[in-house]
């Protein structure tokens, strides 16, 4: 069984900022090969959870 655990955050660890925005996500340009990744990614996997209040 393979497990995959990605998770986009900050050190403070959250994603948006006092404001609410998520402003520091665009310092990574998304190319053709990155979104074929998240593409191929998306496709292989059977859950995915999302969201500031999930504990596992």
């Amino acid at each position: 069984m393979l497990n995959i655990i990605y998770i986009a955050t900050c050190q403070d660890r959250f994603i948006e900022d006092k404001d609410g925005a998520v402003d520091w996500l665009s310092m990574f340009p998304l190319t053709e090969e990155i979104q074929s990744e998240f593409t191929n990614f998306n496709g292989a996997i059977d859950a995915l959870v999302m969201g500031g209040m999930e504990y596992l």
